[in-house]
């Protein structure tokens, strides 16, 4: 947003913004961001970045797929050490890849719940009512991200880009085959462990096909 804002700069009539301190132009907070996204956020320990920062609990170590979306967005903008971009989509594979989506969070961390049953109540406070709606289960949206990054950050095999391009149609082929024996001819909003039916899942959901379009879009101008 703010490389759009400075990119509009004259339009707008304006390239600072106001701080407790006085005043900071649009590229020195950019510069800022810049300069403290890799030390803030990223997790040599887990070889991924976290998920957010200074929420004071356990979540801000968790392994969750929206780093993939920030990757998909700020390709070089914030991601410009190739090394942790390309080690973090590894372990975006190892951890969070499903069969059709992505887990909203990884099987080692001890809230993981893969299960989504929206029942009223339940002896599990961490699934009662729905509640690990983010906590383990497979949304399918993430995957369009993570495939973008993937297209953007991985090596191509052997320097084909042919190749990389044909890894990437490989991994929406079983979307091809759900929309085929959908009878809603779409793709589900969740499935639960391993890529299993979920009952409680809308049976076609506007952001799966989206995000994967988005996809497609980037395969055919790639």
């Amino acid at each position: 947003t703010l490389a759009w804002c400075i990119k509009q700069e004259a339009a707008f009539n304006f390239n600072s913004v106001r701080t407790p301190n006085g005043s900071m132009t649009l590229a020195t907070w950019l510069q800022r961001l810049q300069a403290n996204f890799e030390p803030s956020f990223w997790l040599p320990a887990g070889g991924y970045y976290r998920d957010c920062l200074g929420s004071g609990d356990a979540e801000d170590e968790s392994c969750r797929p929206n780093y993939l979306v920030a990757m998909s967005i700020a390709k070089d903008l914030l991601f410009n050490q190739p090394e942790h971009a390309c080690q973090a989509l590894a372990t975006a594979e190892q951890w969070l890849v499903a069969p059709l989506g992505m887990r909203t969070l990884s099987p080692g961390d001890p809230r993981y719940r893969p299960d989504y049953h929206l029942q009223p109540e339940s002896s599990d406070y961490a699934t009662s009512g729905g509640f690990n709606y983010h906590n383990g289960p497979e949304w399918l949206w993430p995957l369009g991200p993570y495939l973008s990054a993937c297209l953007h950050f991985i090596p191509p095999p052997n320097g084909n880009p042919a190749l990389l391009r044909q890894m990437i149609y490989n991994r929406l082929q079983p979307h091809r085959l759900e929309l085929q024996k959908s009878a809603w001819r779409g793709l589900p909003e969740l499935t639960n462990r391993d890529g299993a039916y979920c009952a409680d899942s809308c049976r076609t959901q506007a952001w799966s096909m989206a995000c994967l379009l988005e996809v497609l879009w980037d395969l055919s101008r790639h």
